[in-house]
């Protein structure tokens, strides 16, 4: 399953912006609408392109279901760390992952679904 950045295939750094450090990402099971909205670093010698998130429960629903039930889409690139971190949160709160039926448990590790 392929990254799409604004209606294209990701594949390389180069399909994303110009110094791109990482990006916020939003993976959506396609068979109930569950999503998962975090960040990845784009790191030399790592495989970004072949990345699911750190959520245990959608790795899991992606081993039962497999990939291809799964949408992967790169929704910023950031160019620093302040906003890699400022951004996932942004998204985190404008799709109210802790207040839906997200794979995201936590904002932050600070506020965590069902507390709020």
């Amino acid at each position: 399953m392929d990254w799409i950045y604004q209606g294209k295939v990701a594949k390389t750094p180069e399909d994303l912006d110009p110094n791109t450090i990482g990006f916020i990402y939003k993976i959506t099971n396609s068979t109930n609408g569950r999503i998962y909205i975090g960040k990845k670093y784009i790191n030399k010698g790592k495989r970004w392109e072949t990345y699911y998130g750190s959520s245990d429960d959608l790795k899991q629903d992606i081993a039962d279901i497999g990939v291809n039930r799964f949408q992967r889409e790169i929704l910023l690139c950031c160019d620093t760390n302040i906003r890699m971190t400022y951004y996932e949160v942004h998204y985190q709160c404008l799709y109210s992952v802790l207040t839906t039926n997200s794979y995201n448990k936590s904002i932050l590790g600070k506020f965590f679904k069902g507390r709020i």
